[in-house]
Parts: C-alpha cells; sequence; structure tokens
C-alpha cells in the first residue's frame, strides 16, 4: 500500500504540464472533460480568486503551481485581485 501511495505522489509531483488538448478558457471540454465544480482546474481558479477557501480540495496541482505568485485571476472575462 506504501509503494503505491509512493508512487502516485511521484507521478502528481512530476507532471509538467496539462496533457495535449487542454486549454486555458475551455481546460479539459476540447477532451472529453466539463468544467464545473468537478473541473481541478475550474477549483483552482474559484481557490485562487479566493472565492471559496476550500476549493484547494482537487483543484489542478499544475494551476496552483502556475499561478501561486499571479496578483490577479481572470474568470470568465472577469478579473479578480487575489
Amino acid at each position: 500500500m506504501f509503494k503505491i501511495n509512493s508512487y502516485v505522489i511521484f507521478i502528481i509531483t512530476t507532471i509538467p504540464g496539462h496533457i495535449k488538448g487542454w486549454t486555458k478558457q475551455h481546460h479539459y471540454c476540447s477532451v472529453g472533460g466539463q468544467c464545473g465544480q468537478s473541473c481541478p482546474c475550474c477549483r483552482a481558479e474559484v481557490y485562487l480568486s479566493k472565492i471559496d477557501p476550500d476549493a484547494w480540495f482537487g483543484a489542478c496541482e499544475i494551476c496552483l503551481k502556475n499561478n501561486k505568485n499571479k496578483t490577479h485571476i481572470k474568470i470568465n472575462n472577469k478579473v479578480f485581485k487575489i
């Protein structure tokens, strides 16, 4: 069990970026996903914009990492100060 958990953590922490087909505006929609509460990228945007402080759980680690030094975030053409 420990080896499986360590392996999964290793994979998550070594992902360099989003998969092919991902877009900044529509996230995983072009590859069969849906945006909304179940979308990890949407959850990261909501968390980073401080709309929902609990949205970090299940948020996209790539989006969180890429946006951690930004002072503003854009959601649906609206700009929010972080």
